[in-house]
């Protein structure tokens, strides 16, 4: 059974470590007692390993196009991704729109609910 901790810490030990598809750093990861560490993974979020590392950067993505002002080339990179196109790609196939669209979008939701408090 994998540990919670590790779940909850993956994120701050990989996110900004390029892989690609790579997995094997998350092997390394995990302590593997009689499952593979994929199938605890899986079991444990839903996820293969892959995916759950990409829905983390992304959402770490989000946070940032949200409240900072950093490219979306320097986001991509501080969130793991080699390539802002792999990053571009990848962001808009989970989220449905690309980095920017989503930034604009997250802005004129802020803004809106800024007119509403007034």
């Amino acid at each position: 059974f994998m540990s919670p901790d590790l779940l909850l810490n993956l994120p701050k030990l990989s996110l900004d470590k390029p892989t690609g598809r790579k997995t094997a750093w998350f092997y390394k990861k995990c302590t593997v007692v009689t499952d593979p560490c994929e199938i605890r993974v899986k079991k444990n979020t839903g996820h293969s390993p892959y995916r759950y590392l990409m829905m983390m950067r992304i959402e770490q993505a989000k946070q940032l196009l949200r409240s900072t002002d950093s490219t979306v080339l320097e986001i991509s990179h501080k969130v793991g991704f080699k390539t802002p196109f792999h990053f571009s790609n990848t962001f808009k196939r989970v989220a449905g729109m690309s980095p920017s669209e989503y930034r604009a979008a997250a802005r004129d939701k802020t803004h809106s609910v800024d007119l509403l408090a007034r």
